[in-house]
């Protein structure tokens, strides 16, 4: 499906979904919403047929293996992606790159007494360390200066080495704010507004929105494993953290070029949680302690649409 007909899809379900929404207004009375978009992020309205407003938001993001799950609004499609995803894209890249540090060769620098030599430096699986010096990118004294050596039995007494391994620029809390929206996101896909329009999911929304503020400081990713029991596929399940019955959301992220996925279980709040404060005072205790942590039972979503909202337990 091409991404205009995926948006005008996605718009029919929203359309419906929020004309049955039980909008009160300032006099109690029923507020219809006929034509209107609500932004599941910032919760700002759009008309319907302001297709330039809203953009299509792929969870987890689209370079990470997300798919076009639903819709959000332009502003927050893009700061995000500019403010938290790109950070959550490089962190992982990074992370996969040293965990195959032995798939590759990287750039080093071997410094024989007082020669330095250019050179590709592999980490074989039985953990030695190889240098392969490449003679295009070396001076040609110094690899005739190291074959004279060689030759005649000469050993080199001093050998230091520097490995240089490229890293992208990533800060590491932005990108837990991006695993976060990521989780929010797709409770919203499978729960649906009747769930993320809980006051109690505001400090969430907040974070998201303004990631230098520390709105709630606190380990809202209880695991972030690279690899978690294969029983667990993606999706929202009921868990209780040291007692306390909270959601959990389970996200994988797929980088092209690895053969591996990282995984993380993000905590959001339960809606019984009224205000968030239990939520809240869970993330900072966990801080303090290790958690115990107990996964109870997965949400089950009828249909796995953005229309499972109406299943909300």
């Amino acid at each position: 499906m091409r991404n205009s007909n995926k948006r005008n899809h996605l718009l029919l379900l929203y359309k419906n979904i929020i004309e049955n929404l039980p909008f009160i207004d300032e006099k109690g009375e029923k507020k219809e919403l006929a034509n209107t978009f609500i932004c599941p992020i910032c919760l700002k309205s759009f008309d319907i047929s302001d297709y330039d407003n809203i953009t299509i938001e792929h969870v987890p993001p689209e370079k990470l293996g997300g798919r076009p799950l639903l819709l959000t609004c332009k502003d927050c499609n893009n700061i995000c992606g500019s403010s938290l995803d790109v950070h959550l894209i490089n962190g992982i890249k990074n992370s996969l790159s040293l965990r195959n540090f032995t798939s590759k060769a990287h750039k080093a620098t071997l410094n024989v007494d007082n020669m330095s030599i250019n050179a590709d430096a592999t980490l074989r699986n039985d953990g030695e360390l190889l240098f392969f010096i490449d003679e295009k990118r070396n001076n040609p004294q110094t690899i005739s200066s190291i074959k004279e050596g060689l030759g005649t039995n000469i050993t080199f007494d001093r050998i230091s080495a520097n490995i240089s391994i490229s890293e992208q620029k990533s800060n590491s809390r932005s990108a837990a704010i991006a695993i976060l929206k990521s989780a929010y996101l797709l409770a919203f896909y499978h729960l649906g507004y009747k769930y993320i329009l809980h006051s109690n999911l505001d400090c969430i929304r907040k974070q998201i929105l303004f990631p230098e503020e520390d709105i709630f400081p606190g380990k809202y990713i209880l695991s972030n494993e690279r690899y978690m029991p294969e029983n667990l596929s993606d999706g929202i399940y009921l868990i209780s953290l040291n007692g306390t019955n909270l959601y959990g959301v389970i996200l994988s992220f797929k980088t092209k070029g690895y053969d591996f996925t990282h995984r993380s279980l993000v905590a959001l709040p339960h809606p019984e949680d009224k205000d968030g404060s239990i939520y809240v005072k869970e993330m900072r205790e966990i801080e303090k302690s290790t958690p115990i942590i107990s996964i109870k039972a997965r949400l089950s979503v009828k249909n796995s649409t953005i229309c499972g909202l109406q299943n909300l337990p």
